[in-house]
């Protein structure tokens, strides 16, 4: 037993140690010193003369915000170097670690219970014999996996079940406002971390698109970091407008247009009006210099901060939470290991929780 202790419990304290942002002397400080900063490093490194003492074990826990057994799970499949490491990251070190533990813990979790339910999923990359060097190939590519994914012509009702769907798993993670996502691969288990923080349903669809890109385009190493974006951000375009759909709502060329009728697009497309103004750039139908007219118009309305309509559609993860409350109905797990993998209190998931039939 010791054995196995210390093949996890080393981790997975460093892992919630740099999710909580302390440093080894900070989470020193807050058990009162019961524990020195030097005892708590040599545990990280797997270096324990006998197994912490049980009330010590339960302190960490408190201090860390995490459940008691945390610290003895398995990590089940290694992240890979997640996109957002590679661009210039606009978080601290620090939120940035946090971000990819919060990563590490969820994907976790959700391998855990499709492991317990039996319903992990595989997944086809429908991209992978496209080799993307110009917007052309991206424009491509997005229309090879809209045929691929059956998602013809019309708009995305929501992104994230279509995600779900075809096995991409979407986690959340509370994170300051200048995040909006990652994606890495984990073996061969694509994920994608988005701030639960975001209140614009059009940025966030944008986002997960944009991410989609990064996951399965197949983009050389030749292109720096900002063309990279660049293809990733035509890719999300192209995915939730495409380029036939997008010239029969708004024509071949324009010169003018009324700010209803991007918001009617809007609405029915789930695509900011800022990013349908710049795809109509993007295709040609409107100008530079017409977008730039725009782009000041925009902002000298307040509308670059707010801009008016609303998606209606909302955009949050339900794969993870519907296999939890499906596997304990049926009896596959306990109330307290489901509360376990949902992060929430016992007696609250026993209380919201109804079986009726």
């Amino acid at each position: 037993m010791e054995a196995e202790f210390w093949n996890h419990f080393p981790q997975r304290l460093k892992g919630a140690r740099k999710m909580s942002g302390l440093s080894l002397r900070a989470l020193s400080e807050r058990l009162e010193k019961a524990v020195s900063y030097q005892t708590l490093s040599n545990w990280e490194k797997g270096k324990g003369n006998g197994l912490p003492e049980m009330p010590v074990l339960q302190a960490l826990a408190s201090v860390l915000n995490v459940r008691l057994d945390f610290l003895f799970e398995p990590i089940r499949a290694e992240i890979a170097q997640p996109e957002f490491r590679k661009r210039k990251s606009k978080l601290k070190v620090r939120e940035e670690t946090s971000v990819l533990q919060q990563a590490q813990v969820g994907l976790d979790r959700y391998l855990e219970l499709e492991s317990i339910a039996g319903a992990s999923i595989e997944v086809e990359n429908p991209l992978k014999s496209i080799r993307i060097e110009t917007l052309a190939d991206v424009e491509a590519a997005a229309e090879r996996l809209r045929d691929a994914w059956n998602l013809g012509g019309n708009p995305i009702p929501q992104v994230v079940e279509m995600l779900e769907e075809r096995g991409i798993r979407v986690l959340e993670a509370d994170a300051p406002e200048s995040f909006d996502g990652l994606a890495a691969w984990a073996d061969d288990i694509p994920f994608m971390l988005v701030n639960r923080n975001i209140q614009d349903t059009c940025r966030l669809r944008f986002t997960l698109l944009h991410e989609l890109g990064h996951l399965l385009l197949q983009i050389p190493e030749k292109f720096d970091t900002k063309e990279v974006e660049r293809l990733c951000n035509r890719f999300a375009s192209a995915m939730l407008f495409p380029t036939d759909a997008f010239k029969a709502h708004f024509g071949e060329r324009r010169h003018h247009f009324t700010i209803q009728e991007l918001i009617s697009l809007k609405e029915e497309w789930g695509m900011s009006i800022a990013a349908i103004a710049y795809r109509a750039k993007d295709l040609k139908i409107l100008s530079e210099e017409r977008h730039r007219n725009f782009s000041i118009n925009l902002r000298e309305r307040g509308f670059k901060k707010k801009e008016p309509g609303t998606y209606a559609m909302a955009e949050r993860p339900q794969r993870f939470r519907q296999l939890a409350l499906r596997s304990y109905a049926e009896e596959v797990i306990t109330g307290s290991k489901a509360a376990s993998l949902l992060n929430v209190p016992y007696d609250a998931f026993l209380k919201d929780t109804l079986i009726v039939a």
